[in-house]
């Protein structure tokens, strides 16, 4: 695998911790964070960053990054619409399985990994 994580962020505690383990199971560095806060102070370049949709309301720090910087974009969802679109985001319902979770990163990290190379 790519030295360059995956960055979760989600405030549940819970499920921040189930998709680390499930990721770190399938081989993926992962990096952890509760807030925004967190991840803007740590940030790296991460392979796919997998975003609560809890925590929209803060959405406007997010989209001033290089999508380069995010990689591949997983917004978990509680249903209701999100302003995504236009970042090319994937969005995945809640509550979902771990491993719909890991199929789909599997799906966009290769696909993402071709887009950045072309650049």
């Amino acid at each position: 695998m790519s030295t360059q994580p995956v960055s979760v962020i989600s405030p549940d505690k819970g499920l921040r911790h189930s998709i680390v383990f499930a990721l770190e199971v399938e081989g993926y560095r992962v990096e952890a964070h509760d807030s925004w806060q967190g991840w803007l102070e740590k940030l790296s370049k991460s392979l796919c960053t997998i975003v609560d949709g809890d925590l929209i309301a803060d959405f406007h720090r997010f989209l001033a990054h290089d999508p380069a910087e995010v990689g591949a974009l997983i917004v978990l969802s509680d249903g209701m619409s999100h302003p995504f679109d236009d970042r090319g985001a994937h969005v995945l319902p809640k509550p979902f399985a771990g491993s719909d979770l890991i199929k789909l990163v599997r799906k966009l990290v290769p696909a993402y990994r071709r887009h950045a190379g072309a650049r």
